[in-house]
């Protein structure tokens, strides 16, 4: 097998931080939170999620889990629990409290970092450009005003480095009733669109263009918690666009900017169509329409223009940032190496200080089992995979928290097999580790050791094993589990025949025999028990062949059959040369013993021209014109019947993990899941007063998803106790899936009623999946007979 080769693409973006806040939070402390965020890149796209009696609304889960924060912060009051009991698919790195004096020290990357990059062709013309700041220690009515929409500020002495082509302007006492005149008087600019630069948009869209409008909020300081989410949290439906999109701001400071010029100036310069749009969720339309008309800006021949009170958040649509543009690919050389950071991450030049994040997607070359290296939820990171500090983001993938004296990171890709088996046994949730309840021990069951000695042989080639070694016809020859006791013969087959019409009368009949099922067979039984498959199959065959193009009837059917079957022969010799290659069957001699009577195979490494007699010894010579037998290895029998030994008819052993593995890693027909990996079975060793053990027969990962559950034979085989084992499963490995694979009977909704009752927690799903016989995978048989089935649990 080649050399593995991984494939990383990463991309730098901002830290993505939400707020939890009670709805009885102050205000003060709210516009506190984002007058800090205006500090940050990307801070203005922070949402702020109010919650009420430990209750997060629909609509805000869903635009929560869209923005997928790698932080959040709540109130003292919020339990972060919530997050995980509300049904939310988000994973932060960490929960923080946010402290009564509203001290946030929020991480990431102060937003002046951009100031040369976005006023660029200004300081290359040598064009005058300031900082509008406050004196330390100002307090005025209008420094909210400033300070919430324009990011306005104090300096702190780690400013000083990005102010040194920039000029400043000091707002105090005397001259704050013109800041918005010393603003605009030069190329002066407001903080909060700096947090805008570089920033990738992959929070929201909304359905509605009226998002993208410029709008003005005016509302009751008494009653302002409804306004001032509904300003800040609308910014997450608009793209970013470097200027000022929603202004906010109180009756008592619209009553002093009335009379501003370059108040009603800023407002028409972003009105739409003469319109400046107006809502409150605070103040009545009508009263709305009094303040408004007395300060009507004719000057600038804009009007106000009065809008209800929308339903908010609207249904959002975000755009797929999965896309591999713009991101940054480097190949390591097998599953570790050092991922090299770029020294300008975002952009020709820009330094970043401070902490971002690093999402880093992972794909496999030459693997054929896994195209995508994908983390089930609460995987453990730290020691695993990186000793930077990382999560599982919404798309299964890693994002790292690192800063900018970083030069790189040690990354170690897990083999998928002990990922999950550490998954099982360890939950890291926001940093905290969690192991499952009475868990002693976990293990891999003999079942398990038999499927990697399985999968071994064929280099992990789950399309081979498809293709072949679960295809109906080699299942069958293996295992000796044919129904061709005697077959009708309708076709005339091969190269020997000539004639091309379907015989009126069934001249003989045809034997299969392979049905002993010692695991031997020569060429020409093949040949022979694929003639039997034809003839058995053939009024299938028939109908296909018929219906191969709509309204086209074969004019030669029996010539287009045979040619089917020749194809089918050339396919069954590919498959002869694969399974030896990879030693699946062993290809030798049967010798016969003239002494005592017995005709045994013997492997080529046996062979010789005088040999002893396995059975009694006596000296033996193969026959020179001696046909080939194909031996199949016991690997592979062990995994494939319900007892090797006696050659029973019945499928067993791992047949049924197989089946379900692979419908996992391809449930659709040929469209293989993006990420699909297993962990061959598992022994879990409890202490437990109901069950001091259990085993796992299907731990996998399909798409991200974990999905952990039993194989039965028989849905009689899920008894109480195995529903007890299922409950235990969902509730303290927590997978996303925990599934009953079966193949007779019928799985009633009562037994996946009491799995689902029993599993508390909210986020596992409990599904029931019919594996059912293999069908064949070639010629004009394929397809038949038509068994392949799933069945979910509703």
């Amino acid at each position: 097998m080649d050399a593995i080769k991984t494939y990383v693409f990463s991309k730098a973006r901002n830290t993505r931080i939400a707020f939890l806040v009670d709805s009885n939070v102050s205000v003060d402390l709210l516009k506190k939170i984002m007058t800090d965020n205006n500090r940050i890149w990307g801070g203005t796209y922070n949402p702020i999620i109010p919650v009420r009696d430990n209750l997060i609304g629909k609509d805000w889960m869903e635009l929560l889990e869209q923005v997928d924060p790698d932080i959040i912060y709540h109130s003292p009051s919020v339990n972060p629990r919530l997050v995980e009991s509300s049904c939310l698919r988000v994973y932060p790195r960490t929960y923080t409290i946010i402290p009564d004096n509203g001290l946030l020290n929020l991480t990431g990357v102060n937003a002046l970092t951009f100031i040369n990059r976005f006023f660029k062709h200004q300081l290359a013309e040598r064009r005058h450009v300031s900082l509008p700041y406050f004196l330390h220690g100002l307090d005025h009515v209008l420094k909210n005003f400033l300070s919430l929409n324009f990011g306005v500020r104090e300096l702190f002495i780690e400013d000083d480095q990005y102010l040194q082509d920039i000029g400043t302007v000091c707002i105090y006492d005397q001259n704050i009733d013109k800041a918005l005149s010393l603003m605009w008087s030069s190329s002066g600019f407001m903080q909060n669109v700096l947090c805008e630069c570089f920033l990738g948009n992959e929070i929201l869209r909304a359905e509605s263009l009226q998002a993208e409008r410029f709008e003005l909020i005016i509302y009751d300081q008494e009653n302002s918690f409804e306004d001032l989410i509904y300003y800040w949290n609308r910014r997450l439906y608009q793209r970013p666009s470097m200027k000022v999109r929603q202004v906010a701001v109180s009756k008592q400071e619209f009553e002093l900017l009335a009379s501003d010029t370059f108040f009603h100036g800023m407002l028409s310069d972003n009105a739409e169509k003469d319109h400046i749009y107006v809502n409150s969720r605070s103040i009545s339309e009508s009263e709305l329409f009094i303040m408004t008309s007395k300060s009507e800006p004719k000057n600038f021949a804009v009007s106000f223009k009065i809008t209800p009170s929308a339903d908010f958040p609207k249904k959002c649509n975000q755009v797929d940032p999965v896309s591999q543009q713009s991101w940054t690919k480097m190949l390591l050389q097998g599953t570790e190496g050092f991922l090299h950071l770029p020294e300008y991450p975002i952009g020709d030049h820009v330094l970043l200080h401070g902490h971002f994040e690093l999402d880093v997607r992972i794909n496999y070359s030459g693997n054929p089992q896994l195209s995508e290296y994908r983390f089930p939820y609460h995987t453990l990171l730290r020691r695993e995979v990186s000793e930077v500090p990382a999560r599982i983001n919404r798309y299964n993938a890693l994002s790292f928290q690192v800063d900018g004296n970083l030069r790189g990171i040690d990354l170690r890709l897990p083999p998928v097999a002990e990922m999950l088996r550490s998954r099982v046994q360890i939950r890291e949730v926001a940093g905290c580790i969690e192991r499952p309840l009475g868990l002693k021990q976990c293990a891999q069951s003999s079942a398990g050791l038999l499927l990697s000695a399985f999968m071994k042989l064929f280099n992990g080639d789950w399309w081979f094993v498809q293709r072949y070694v679960l295809d109906k016809f080699w299942l069958e020859i293996f295992t000796g589990n044919g129904i061709y006791q005697k077959t009708a013969q309708v076709w005339e087959l091969g190269d020997e025949r000539s004639s091309s019409t379907i015989p009126t009368k069934l001249r003989t009949n045809l034997y299969g025999k392979l049905e002993k099922g010692d695991g031997l067979f020569s060429y020409k039984d093949l040949k022979h028990e694929l003639k039997c498959i034809y003839n058995h199959y053939h009024k299938q065959i028939a109908l296909t062949g018929e219906d191969k193009e709509e309204g086209y009837v074969v004019p030669d059917l029996n010539g287009f059959i045979r040619e089917k079957y020749n194809e089918d022969v050339e396919s069954i010799l590919y498959a002869i040369d694969r399974f030896l290659e990879t030693e699946a069957i062993f290809i030798g001699l049967k010798v016969k013993c003239n002494n005592c009577g017995s005709n045994l195979w013997y492997s080529l490494k046996e062979l010789s021209h005088r040999m002893n007699c396995r059975g009694c010894a006596f000296s033996i010579t193969p026959e020179a014109e001696s046909p080939f037998y194909y031996k199949v290895n016991d690997t592979v029998l062990n995994n494939l019947m319900s007892d090797p030994v006696k050659r029973k008819k019945a499928y067993g052993g791992n047949y049924l993990v197989l089946k379900a593995l692979d419908h996992l890693r391809d449930p659709h027909w040929d469209q293989m899941t993006t990420a699909f990996g297993y962990c061959p079975s598992l022994d879990i060793y409890l202490d437990n007063d109901d069950f001091q053990k259990t085993d796992l027969d299907i731990v996998a990962i399909q798409d991200g998803k974990l999905i952990v559950g039993e194989a039965k034979m028989n849905v009689s085989g899920f008894d109480d106790k195995q529903i007890r084992q299922l409950i235990w499963i969902g509730n303290e490995i927590r997978p996303d899936v925990v599934l009953l694979a079966y193949k007779d009977g019928h799985l009633n909704h009562d037994t996946l009623d009491k799995v689902r009752k029993g599993i508390t927690h909210p986020h596992v799903e409990v599904r029931g999946m019919r594996v059912t016989e293999s069908q064949f995978q070639f010629g004009a048989l394929l397809g038949l007979p038509e068994t392949r089935l799933a069945e979910k649990g509703t």
